[in-house]
């Protein structure tokens, strides 16, 4: 069995690799992306320091990200010498600068940025800048960008910060390396992002060059549940509780052998590792980039795993964590990224990079600063030092396209390492495979395949001296569409001369014949159409990561008629497409009555089935409240299967179970009507200057995990009340048409079994107040 390829396949995964790249700059072909090495990642776009704005010998900085809630764009925040660059990357082959926030004060080589409440909180190393905060959303609404913003607040509470590190479970910002605390934590309560305060500080370590701050969720029993810091000081790995933040503990202070300026680090997604760079270890000791790797299951006592080498002696400055993967930021090496699933055993292995500085791999100070790779798009951008930003992505896996047994230069694929192109694999994921088979055929036979346009697709013939009555049988694949099979004899003396009658079949992969003939002059030509199905193998799994769901808001009209549900394929976690061509069923059944607060049992199971979406990606879906089996005020359960080729083939199993709730609307009509005498979204954002405490009041604190009141100092309409677990996951959500000021909500259905602290956050219009809570055992 052969595969011949002699013309440009267009076998779907080729064409699906195509469409991708036309999604790109420059894909990842033989270790370059343009000019750039690369491995496994291929350049998006560049903008470069100029573009974004940037005057003369300015250079890049810190980077972060933010994707608006209500048009899902993904917007990039990457600090510049002279100020703050905001880039539109939601075209990522076409990002545009939005606008820039100048410096507070003075220019300066260090600033950095971090997210919280679609604000952006900004500082520098620049004398007497302080904190500037950025409301996010007034990005979505320029419209000759670019522009130049102002601070929506500012917090002068400290001058110059190396860093900002931001917990958003809390709602808590730490300054690192300002001027208070003897360069220690310095916290700021950005509950209320217009109106940042002091909430104290921890000094007891010195100066902290950089941290990160979670509440907890690994495996010490002893702080569960509390707010931990993991701090970079300088030449020692310091953990501190941060929860009380009149009074912070610092739990441990470890030094390493080998430590030349404990630079950053970031803590594995179930809090049990923790990776660290070192900026300086590099140029000290001469060695490669080194990664250092920590056991945190107990944070009074970290143990030292071990560390990874990189092949490159790059110096090394920011990483963070994304599943199993670590994105490193290593300066002229670029972004590397790393496997850590096997991290339990100090075992790390790079898998990609794209390198942004291609002149050397040494240890200097150039390249790139740092990287973020939290856009759900699955676009990475990195801050390059002389070049700006890059947005890059992981490799789409291509077919190979190889001829004479060597990688066609004009194709982009997988090396065949040089064996002979006939025993490289075929794959036609979504594209069906063909087959050739000729019987009792003159060598000089050839084929071509031609498209509608008379194109040649596929070739194959001439074999060389071949017995009488043999048969020879050659594999292909097509995408959809009608196609030409056409056989040549060169000598123009037909299959029929010496060697029998001669004959041919097409067949697809089930063994149907697309097209036959034989017993030809000189040549004979056949039409054929072929039909092909998607790859069913990501239906083979459950539908994942659930999370996105939404509660129903109404729309300007009052109607409010969907709930926006969302969910992923199996890893890695990416949307269904149109290219999928897939199905859903959503299942939904009533298990509480929010009118009266009591369980409904036994109620009746609801079935969208094999809904589909023609044409477009399919990673949310309306349930329509106007059907007779919603009901108001009620809670519903809900999960969803997939099924490939639009419900005709294969079913994925059931995913996990999620939860929505309907407000109080007709529901004959599905319209909801407000009451009157209320607050008005405008009113209540001209009173956001008020803290969560004084629009409201929650107690007991600490309560019992199930039973909890809520008083409010004014009328509110349209409440949503969700708490979620120290890991940011969704325990309990409820939607209440009205609050009355003076008037208590008791909530006595939360059902909190496990003691720790959690946050419950209560948004009333497009506004959002926070607090965190804690549970005793019951």
């Amino acid at each position: 069995m052969r595969a011949i390829r002699s013309f440009g396949t267009t076998c779907a995964l080729i064409l699906f690799a195509q469409s991708s790249i036309s999604q790109v700059t420059a894909p990842c072909v033989d270790g370059f992306a343009g000019i750039y090495p690369c491995s496994g990642y291929d350049l998006v776009a560049h903008l470069s320091v100029a573009q974004l704005g940037g005057g003369f010998n300015v250079e890049g900085n810190d980077i972060w990200g933010w994707t608006d809630p209500q048009s899902g764009k993904e917007y990039v925040i990457i600090g510049l010498t002279d100020g703050t660059a905001f880039v539109d990357i939601s075209d990522p082959v076409n990002p545009q600068l939005v606008g820039n926030l100048p410096t507070h004060t003075s220019n300066s080589l260090w600033r950095d940025v971090k997210v919280y409440n679609d604000h952006a909180f900004i500082v520098s190393e620049a004398g007497g800048h302080g904190m500037q905060v950025f409301d996010l959303t007034q990005l979505g609404g320029v419209t000759s960008p670019p522009v130049t913003f102002s601070n929506t607040a500012h917090y002068s509470g400290f001058g110059n910060a190396h860093n900002i590190v931001i917990n958003e479970a809390s709602g808590y910002a730490y300054g690192v390396g300002t001027g208070t605390y003897s360069g220690g934590l310095h916290f700021v309560d950005i509950s209320n992002p217009s109106s940042p305060t002091l909430a104290g500080g921890f000094s007891a370590d010195g100066y902290t060059h950089d941290a990160q701050v979670v509440s907890y969720i690994g495996p010490d029993p002893q702080h569960q549940g509390k707010e931990i810091a993991f701090a970079s000081n300088e030449d020692t790995f310091t953990i501190i509780d941060v929860s009380d933040k009149t009074d912070p503990s610092q739990l441990s202070r470890t030094g390493y052998t080998g430590s030349a300026y404990t630079h950053q680090g970031w803590a594995t997604e179930d809090h049990r590792f923790y990776m660290m760079n070192d900026e300086l270890d590099e140029n000290s000791a001469g060695h490669n980039t080194r990664t250092y790797i920590w056991n945190i299951e107990d944070l009074d006592n970290p143990s030292f795993l071990g560390y990874y080498q990189g092949p490159t002696g790059a110096i090394d400055h920011n990483l963070y964590i994304k599943g199993d993967r670590a994105y490193e930021a290593n300066y002229r090496a670029g972004l590397r990224v790393l496997d850590i699933s096997d991290v339990a055993n100090g075992n790390l292995t790079e898998v990609g990079f794209f390198d942004v500085y291609p002149n050397s791999d040494g240890t200097g100070f150039n390249g790139a600063w740092s990287n973020y790779p939290y856009f759900e798009s699955g676009n990475i951008v990195i801050s390059s030092i002389e070049d700006g930003l890059f947005i890059v992505r992981a490799s789409e896996p291509l077919a190979e396209h190889c001829t004479n047994g060597v990688q066609d230069a004009d194709e982009t694929g997988v090396d065949c390492g040089g064996v002979d192109c006939f025993d490289c694999p075929l794959p036609c994921i979504n594209d069906m495979t063909l087959t050739i088979i000729l019987d009792n055929y003159p060598e000089e036979t050839t084929w071509t395949v031609t498209d509608a346009g008379g194109t040649p697709v596929e070739s194959g013939g001439a074999y060389g001296s071949q017995p009488d009555g043999s048969t020879v049988i050659e594999e292909f694949c097509l995408s959809n569409g009608c196609f030409d099979l056409n056989f040549f004899d060169s000598f123009g003396d037909g299959i029929c001369c010496g060697y029998g009658e001669g004959s041919y079949s097409l067949t697809d992969a089930a063994g149907n014949v697309l097209a036959s003939g034989g017993s030809f002059a000189s040549s004979e030509t056949t039409g054929f159409c072929v039909e092909s199905g998607p790859d069913c193998a990501l239906f083979s799994s459950a539908p994942v990561d659930l999370t996105k769901s939404q509660q129903p808001v109404p729309f300007p009209d009052g109607n409010i008629d969907r709930v926006q549900v969302k969910w992923y394929k199996e890893s890695p976690q990416i949307k269904y497409t149109a290219e999928d061509n897939s199905a859903v069923d959503i299942q939904f059944w009533a298990i509480r009555d929010l009118t009266t607060n009591t369980p409904i049992v036994g109620a009746d199971t609801s079935l969208i089935s094999k809904r589909t979406k023609p044409g477009q990606d399919f990673f949310k879906w309306p349930i329509k409240f106007q059907r007779s089996d919603v009901d108001p005020n009620t809670r519903y359960q809900w999960r969803v299967r997939t099924y490939c080729e639009a419900g005709d083939g294969q079913v994925s199993p059931w995913s996990e179970t999620k939860i929505f709730n309907t407000p109080d609307f007709d529901p004959l009509t599905g319209i909801y009507t407000p009451p009157g005498g209320t607050f008005s979204a405008n009113e209540l954002k001209s009173r956001s200057h008020l803290t969560g405490q004084e629009l409201w009041t929650v107690y007991p604190n600490p309560f019992d995990g199930k039973s909890i009141q809520i008083a409010s100092n004014m009328d509110l309409e349209d409440l949503l009340i969700e708490v979620y677990d120290i890991s940011g996951k969704s325990i309990y959500s409820r939607s209440i048409s009205m609050l009355s000021s003076g008037q208590e909500l008791r909530l006595d259905d939360v059902n909190i079994y496990q003691s720790g602290v959690y946050l419950i956050r209560m948004q009333a219009e497009d506004h959002v107040y926070s607090q965190m809570i804690s549970v005793i055992s019951r």
